[in-house]
């Protein structure tokens, strides 16, 4: 068997050794962290679908928007990867 295929094997069966070893004496998720899980994926869905079922309040059509808000860009780094923007407005 070349020496090559040997090491291979060797290794393949330390890391299999390894891998079991820690499969083994890994302490198990504590039923806790479960439970809390369920219960904030459980209350996340139920506002997503109350939320998507629920219209949106139309606008009053004669109503003037009673702030005006601007944009402006104050720094820019890294070669324009960065950027930093304020919002300036009354």
């Amino acid at each position: 068997m070349p020496i090559i295929k040997r090491f291979k094997e060797y290794v393949k069966s330390k890391f299999n050794r390894l891998a079991d070893w820690v499969t083994n004496h890994a302490p198990p998720v504590p039923k806790i962290v479960d439970d809390a899980r369920n219960f904030v994926k459980n209350n996340v869905q139920r506002l997503r679908s109350k939320k998507s079922l629920e219209p949106e309040p139309e606008p009053e059509p004669n109503q003037e928007e009673p702030h005006n808000f601007e944009i402006h860009e104050t720094e820019v780094a890294l070669d324009g990867t960065a950027r930093r923007y304020s919002i300036g407005g009354s």
